[in-house]
């Protein structure tokens, strides 16, 4: 077999090395040697832009993880995502755009039936993502002469019309359908039955899951910058 060449972006990269600090690796040497799969940067570079985030203290060879940096780690946030949320918070953002900044759901899918409908008016193959397949549908929607179909369209294309870019303005609905006590699976039906956006409750599901996860790494971050601004 092969060998796989694994290598960290910087985001997984620092988030891993933050992980290592705050597992109790203080000593710089010592967390050189630490094997980590796919390390790429060099540790003095991570340690600086870790330091610059605020999330260590260095003191000669030894490396000190913060409160900040703790709760980033216990979070699993990349860094660059924990301060976003700081400084949303300090900022007073409203928490749902927050949310939909950090963690957009993008798994929308345009149904195939009307995809295989519409490739056939447009003489083009309609991408699967929603958003990419929208866009051919609001440049060629000319082109469609059938009025049953164009009943069918014309509401997508308003409500996706204004200046809200598509992947939030859906990852708001998904959340707004949950907070109103919608299962994934009912979520996923509605979303079909509005916008003929196809997703699979899965997906839902485990966005959800992980937006709960994203609100509990607001709140650790809020209670050490503005405990009125944790949930």
């Amino acid at each position: 077999p092969e060998d796989v060449n694994v290598e960290y972006n910087e985001d997984e990269e620092l988030e891993q090395i933050l992980a290592t600090i705050t597992s109790g690796i203080a000593n710089k040497f010592e967390l050189d040697r630490v094997s980590l799969l796919g390390r790429n940067l060099d540790l003095d570079y991570v340690i600086g832009r870790l330091e610059e985030y605020g999330m260590v203290d260095v003191v000669g060879n030894s490396i000190y993880p913060t409160k900040y940096g703790y709760a980033t780690s216990i979070s699993f946030l990349y860094p660059k995502d924990a301060e976003i949320i700081r400084e949303a918070i300090k900022n007073k953002e409203e928490i749902m755009e927050l949310i939909v900044k950090i963690l957009p759901f993008d798994n929308t899918y345009i149904s195939p039936s009307l995809k295989n409908k519409l490739s056939r008016i447009f003489h083009i193959n309609i991408p699967s993502k929603f958003v990419d397949a929208l866009q051919i549908i609001k440049e060629n929607f000319e082109r469609v002469r059938e009025k049953h179909l164009k009943e069918m369209l014309i509401p997508i294309i308003l409500e996706f019309e204004g200046e809200e870019e598509i992947v939030p303005k859906i990852s708001k609905t998904i959340i707004n359908l949950r907070m109103n006590k919608k299962t994934p699976s009912q979520i996923s039906k509605i979303l079909y039955e509005d916008y003929r956006i196809q997703t699979y409750s899965g997906d839902i599901y485990t966005y959800l899951e992980n937006v709960i996860k994203l609100l509990d790494a607001i709140e650790r971050i809020g209670n050490m910058y503005n405990k009125n601004y944790a949930i």
